[in-house]
């Protein structure tokens, strides 16, 4: 996957991180240290940091910011799954397997690794299993823009040539939440496909 999809489907995931973080859902034993990571941990304005930059491009930065959030904070899921986005996005593959295995055996169900873990088996080419881990992150509570994780899924399929399936998840954020950018996306698709008329008509949508 190349770098400029990496920066754009992080992009889609910032709203699953911001609404986590603030969240006030009950503690379970699924969740309960993500939830006091996320909570309490020092590391989280890091981990903030090195995804702004990451977004940015700014992946020195972002290294560092990472590095940081594992520094103070080694048990935090999402530090190791922010690490782990941002190895990956500079080459270092095995660092990014790595951090992303740890992440997973911190918390499976944390909407901010699934979505990040998303990403990295999409880039890999292992569109089922990526599909998965973004629909587990739009199904996830802590999750309160659950169109961004379907969004990014169907980004995925898309640049991997699925234009039936990337239409398939398109449209299942289009109808939680059918935003300009969700809009534009399922006619890119649907025009694609030569769905001509159905394209013009999600389009009309934006203008009205």
């Amino acid at each position: 996957m190349t770098n400029h999809l990496f920066q754009f489907l992080s992009i889609l995931l910032v709203s699953v991180v911001l609404t986590a973080c603030q969240t006030t859902a009950p503690v379970t034993s699924d969740n309960a240290a993500s939830m006091h990571y996320i909570a309490n941990s020092p590391a989280r304005v890091y981990i903030a940091l090195a995804q702004a930059y990451s977004q940015k491009g700014q992946l020195d930065s972002a290294m560092s910011n990472a590095d940081k959030a594992i520094s103070i904070d080694p048990a935090n899921p999402r530090a190791h799954a922010i690490f782990a986005h941002v190895s990956e996005r500079l080459g270092d593959y095995g660092a990014a397997t790595r951090h992303f295995e740890k992440a997973r055996a911190l918390t499976a169900t944390d909407p901010f690794v699934q979505g990040f873990y998303g990403l990295h088996l999409c880039g890999k080419g292992h569109y089922a299993a990526a599909d998965r881990e973004f629909a587990m992150a739009s199904a996830s509570h802590l999750n309160k823009t659950p169109e961004t994780a379907w969004l990014s899924a169907g980004s995925c399929y898309e640049q991997a040539g699925d234009a039936e399936m990337a239409r398939a998840r398109y449209r299942r954020a289009y109808e939680i939440n059918g935003t300009p950018q969700i809009v534009r996306a399922l006619a890119r698709v649907e025009k694609k496909l030569g769905n001509r008329r159905e394209s013009r008509r999600l389009l009309r949508q934006i203008d009205e």
